[in-house]
């Protein structure tokens, strides 16, 4: 009876391990490249893994490529070179894919999650088609200038809403459609923030066990945990901070009837913040005269590289900083795991919308500023 016991206990931690090995899937991708390509060197990566670090790097020869590997889970990966960007995308784990060159068109095949995925590739093409005819590129570098009319202004965002419109809705239905393959998973994880945060949480659960279990949407799902203190709705979390002469203020400060803070969360040493700062200065000078003020809180740990960026960049707004790195107590009293990272809080002190950057950021102060 006790050897009985003991062998039904070895079975069940030996079932125990067997289940806890990963699951290795090989896998293929090789096809032909337009001859723009030739002699290049191209890099593929793994969308799942995280970050853009490639595993995997040869030259074209002949138009041909190839790449073999193994992969923990499906994946979508993307052959890219550093010369011409993104080239194409295939999910690989579920068997060979193979890429084939039609035109300047380039179509895949290999599975039938890559049957959904080239039905994404395709929708997208047509999508950037339309880009290309009404110049929108053109249409958002005019935007960014300081000197355009009002009226233009306008303009421009009326045909920029009626794209971006287009494009949502074609998003949201793929997504929809996809909900239970890692294709619905992939276009989630890039476009994510078109869903407010509770719809979000919604849709993950309601998605199949391959949408759910890709990685970048568990990391979504952590990350929508710690961006709650942040949501629309809340009321603002008060805090103590010194600006860059040692005095202390404290955000209930600002925060009065008429007026409007934006949270600005940014470093000296984070590129895309500081990139992000020409846009955001045009922004503070069309709409602080309105009532916008701009709060920045610096994750930076050194004195001397805030302030020199401060000199810079020649930022005309606040700045608040405790030196502490992401140890920031603002960063996180408000769930900030990344920046450049916005919090904008209305004249009562409820936040009305987080995450805004560039263009959205605009759109959402002419609706918060209109007719004043």
């Amino acid at each position: 009876m006790i050897m009985k016991g003991i062998v039904n206990v070895l079975l069940f931690l030996l079932s125990q391990s067997v289940s806890a090995i990963p699951l290795i899937r090989q896998y293929s991708l090789e096809g032909n490249l337009p001859a723009s390509v030739n002699g290049t060197k191209i890099y593929l990566m793994l969308n799942g893994t995280g970050n853009r670090t490639p595993v995997d790097s040869m030259v074209v020869v002949n138009g041909a490529f190839r790449f073999v590997g193994n992969t923990g889970h499906m994946d979508v990966a993307t052959v890219y070179s550093n010369e011409k960007g993104k080239i194409v995308q295939a999910v690989v784990g579920e068997g060979p894919v193979k890429v084939t060159c039609q035109g300047d068109r380039l179509r895949i095949a290999g599975g039938h999650n890559n049957q959904l995925l080239q039905a994404y590739q395709d929708s997208l093409d047509v999508l950037d088609d339309l880009r290309s005819q009404i110049q929108l590129d053109a249409l958002l570098a005019e935007y960014r200038k300081q000197d355009i009319s009002d009226e233009r202004r306008v303009q421009i965002m009326r045909i920029y809403n009626d794209f971006r419109k287009r494009r949502v809705a074609l998003t949201k239905t793929l997504i929809e459609q996809n909900i239970d393959n890692i294709v619905g998973a992939y276009i989630f994880s890039n476009s994510y923030n078109l869903y407010k945060e509770n719809m979000r949480e919604a849709l993950i659960e309601k998605a199949g066990r391959d949408f759910q279990e890709y990685p970048p949407v568990q990391r979504i799902k952590r990350k929508l945990e710690s961006t709650k203190k942040r949501r629309a709705g809340n009321r603002y979390i008060d805090f103590a901070m010194p600006d860059v002469q040692g005095r202390g203020h404290r955000l209930s400060e600002f925060v009065r009837p008429g007026k409007y803070i934006l949270l600005d969360f940014w470093a000296s040493w984070c590129g895309p913040c500081r990139a992000e700062m020409p846009h955001l200065k045009s922004v503070y000078e069309r709409f602080h005269p309105k009532g916008l003020e701009v709060i920045g809180i610096s994750l930076d740990n050194k004195k001397e590289a805030w302030t020199e960026a401060i000199r810079k960049l020649d930022l005309p707004w606040i700045q608040l900083s405790d030196l502490q790195g992401w140890k920031n107590a603002a960063a996180r009293q408000y769930g900030v795991t990344g920046i450049p990272c916005t919090v904008l809080i209305g004249p009562d002190g409820v936040i009305v919308g987080s995450d805004l950057r560039s263009i959205e950021l605009s759109r959402k102060l002419e609706t918060l500023f209109k007719g004043r």
